[in-house]
């Protein structure tokens, strides 16, 4: 039990840890090349759907001490936020690939676009390990 509560505490860290590698890459691109081909509104997109996906974490973390069964239910909401980010996320990378010229600017935001997707995908992981605490009260 308390190897899954640190498992968990551990996974939700590692997602502070890509917010400030996404926003350090996006922070060295020039805003024309996310402007030219709407990567902003993309961008946008992406990391809504991982807002979400942590507000859900949130949920899930409160829900644990009230009603165990209702953090199951709000796993599969997590498990269909991560599907849709990494459907985006494949949508964009192709995207790029085919108009951002500057290569720089294509490296960073592939980067930061990678990070948002593993973001997704740790939320993924704590979903998990969070449906695992619940199982076990």
């Amino acid at each position: 039990y308390r190897e899954d509560v640190l498992r968990a505490a551990y996974l939700m860290d590692d997602i502070a840890g890509y917010i400030s590698g996404v926003s350090f890459r996006l922070a060295n691109m020039k805003l024309t090349s996310l402007k030219k081909g709407k990567f902003d509104e993309d961008l946008e997109q992406l990391i809504g759907m991982v807002v979400d996906a942590i507000f859900k974490l949130n949920e899930m973390a409160r829900a644990l001490s009230i009603n165990p069964g209702s953090t199951i239910e709000l796993a599969q909401d997590v498990e269909k936020l991560e599907r849709k980010v990494d459907a985006r996320y494949r949508a964009v990378i192709i995207k790029a690939l085919s108009e951002i010229s500057v290569t720089k600017d294509l490296l960073l935001l592939k980067d930061a676009i990678e990070g948002i997707e593993g973001m997704a995908d740790k939320c993924q992981e704590t979903s998990d390990s969070l449906t695992i605490l619940a199982l076990s009260m």
